[in-house]
């Protein structure tokens, strides 16, 4: 019996890393009813795993919580274990915002040894410093907010919920990217409310809503309650009914620039998300007729939100490129809009090889190149700037742009390289209510072209 157990854990943890994230949680559960102790702190544990790579925050502090409370499975784990649990609810409640909350696990955990948690609980308690802080000066700075009065939200539904089914929403400041003046969760009051089929739903004190859902859709309004609000939300939606995204890993999707792209940060990390420099990058191009007719390459595209939007308007074709891992997100994205070879391609590039890919693959011409987020690894710099020399030296493209948030106190070193390399020049960004105030667009020449 013990082998069965281990062959099956081992199936569903396998699963897992292949992103089959739904069948990995229904082989773990499968395990609960079958195991004790320190055994079911470890399901608990995997589980939770999976749930955060799906970004199911409240279910995955379920789980941990269930683990840490269980008194047969806490009298069987050792202090490290339980330790470990805490440290992963205090990453989970950081995700939720509950900063006092992590903080405090985060310090139970480091008090038990466990590697991390003393590093957490600085962050945790940072977070809620700051959150304390903004909402000091939030009162000062009204007028922008992320949700403007007349916003949309498009709820859809991955298979049609029964007649009279609850669907649970909730309102964040998701990556800390709106500013506390933007969107008051900080206060922990957010001062909104859902407009659902005739239906009105206050927003709780902690940014949640019920609603009931009678025929399978919905379009849901968020409207303010006393002051106007700027700033339009990125909504997360779920993945449209049949799309098979198994196999990349995908668990939700973004609508933006009059594209939807699916996202897959569970197995891709960062490169699995949509990155608000591509909010600027596209807005910086939606004023122009800059793509119009040419042959765009996206280069470390992630998720391919801005080269598919690119489709839109009116690029003749566009290459969608990143490292391996990510050319399967990309393909589906452009599944997902109904586009495929030969306008979209979505093809491998390795910054790190010596070469570009060959002729078969790439076309004669590339008129334009785009880059967004792309300079937050310290480690890619010097292979991202030798690829750029190689396409400037290939196709002599007509317009290169970069979009750059600061995340990383050594970007400098890249954009000095960059400037021995290439002429750069600081454009502004068109007014967006939905660009952060603190990225940067950049257009990039060869040093001998003359502007």
């Amino acid at each position: 019996m013990r082998r069965s157990l281990e062959a099956r854990s081992a199936m569903a943890l396998d699963a897992y890393r292949r992103g089959r994230h739904e069948e990995a949680l229904r082989g773990l559960e499968a395990l609960l009813p079958e195991v004790r102790g320190r055994a079911a702190v470890v399901v608990r544990k995997n589980r939770a795993a999976v749930l955060a790579a799906m970004q199911r925050w409240e279910a995955c502090e379920a789980e941990l919580t269930a683990a840490i409370d269980d008194p047969a499975a806490a009298a069987a784990a050792d202090a490290v274990m339980k330790g470990r649990c805490l440290l992963k609810r205090s990453f989970a409640r950081s995700q939720l915002e509950k900063h006092a909350l992590a903080a405090e696990d985060a310090a139970r955990a480091a008090a038990a040894g466990v590697a991390g948690a003393a590093s957490q609980r600085r962050r945790a308690e940072s977070a809620l410093l700051a959150d304390r802080a903004a909402l000091a000066t939030v009162d000062d700075d009204i007028g922008k907010a992320m949700v403007h009065r007349d916003q949309t939200l498009r709820l859809v539904f991955a298979s049609p919920p029964d007649a009279g089914a609850l669907v649970k929403l909730r309102v964040a400041n998701e990556f800390g990217l709106w500013r506390a003046a933007d969107w008051d969760t900080v206060s922990n009051r957010p001062e909104a409310r859902l407009v659902s089929n005739g239906a009105v739903t206050t927003v709780t004190p902690d940014g949640r809503a019920t609603l009931r859902i009678s025929d399978g859709k919905a379009q849901v309004r968020v409207a303010p309650l006393e002051k106007d609000w700027l700033r339009p939300p990125l909504a997360v939606l779920s993945l449209p009914p049949g799309v098979d995204a198994s196999g990349v890993g995908a668990t939700c999707c973004r609508e933006l620039g009059g594209v939807l792209v699916a996202e897959a940060p569970g197995t891709l990390g960062i490169g699995g998300k949509l990155w608000d420099a591509a909010v600027a990058l596209l807005a910086a191009l939606e004023t122009t007729d800059s793509v119009r007719d040419k042959t765009v390459l996206e280069l470390g595209a992630g998720t391919g939100a801005v080269g598919l939007a690119c489709v839109r308007l009116g690029a003749a074709r566009v290459l969608l490129t990143d490292h391996r891992d990510v050319v399967p997100l990309l393909a589906l994205n452009a599944r997902l809009n109904n586009l495929g070879p030969p306008t979209v391609e979505a093809i491998e590039l390795d910054w790190t090889r010596e070469n570009l890919p060959s002729t078969t693959t790439f076309p004669e011409a590339i008129d334009v190149i785009l880059l967004s987020d792309v300079v937050y690894d310290p480690t890619l710099h010097e292979p991202l700037l030798k690829t750029l020399e190689r396409l400037f030296r290939t196709f002599q493209p007509s317009l290169v742009l970069l979009a750059h948030r600061h995340r990383n106190p050594r970007d400098a070193n890249f954009f000095n390289s960059l400037h021995d390399l290439l002429h750069v020049e600081e454009l502004q960004i068109p007014c967006n209510t939905n660009v952060p105030p603190d990225v940067r667009l950049f257009r990039l020449y060869e040093l001998h072209a003359v502007r």
